[in-house]
C-alpha cells in the first residue's frame, strides 16, 4: 500500500474488515394473488380506455387490500383495446393482471431478532 500515505491505511483497513463481517440479509419477496380483470369500458381513443382500463383494475384489486393496487408491480399484465362494436370511432378496453405486493422474507423461527414492517403512514426518519 505504498500509493496510500500512513495517515489513511488504518481508515482501509477498518474498511476492508468491516466489509469481511456477514451480517444478516433480508430479500425482498414478491406475493402475488390470483388475476384481476377490469371491466370492459368503452372510450374515443385507445389512451382514455387504457388508462379507464387501469383505474378499473385498480378499484378491483384494492378489495384484495391496498397494497394489491399498483400496476407496475402487477405480474402477467395484460392491457389492450379494440375496435367497438356498432359504435363507430370508439374502442373497447380491458386490463389483466396479477396483483402483487412485495414484502420482506419472514424472519426465520428461532431467531430472536424481528423486523417489524414500517406502516406506510409514517414518517420517513432522517
Amino acid at each position: 500500500m505504498a500509493f496510500l500515505s500512513r495517515d489513511h491505511q488504518p481508515i482501509i483497513f477498518a474498511i476492508l474488515a468491516t466489509n469481511l463481517i456477514a451480517l444478516p440479509a433480508h430479500a425482498a419477496v414478491r406475493n402475488c394473488k390470483s388475476g384481476v380483470t377490469s371491466d370492459i369500458v368503452r372510450a374515443q381513443t385507445d389512451l382514455l380506455g387504457k388508462r379507464r382500463a387501469l383505474q378499473s383494475w385498480t378499484i378491483k384489486a384494492a378489495k384484495l387490500g391496498l397494497d394489491y393496487t399498483s400496476w407496475r408491480l402487477a405480474n402477467r399484465k395484460v392491457l389492450g383495446c379494440k375496435p367497438a362494436q356498432g359504435a363507430p370511432n370508439a374502442v373497447d378496453c380491458v386490463a389483466y393482471a396479477l396483483p402483487c405486493t412485495i414484502t420482506q422474507t419472514p424472519t426465520p423461527p428461532g431467531d430472536k431478532r424481528r423486523v417489524r414492517p414500517r406502516s406506510r403512514s409514517a414518517p420517513v426518519e432522517t
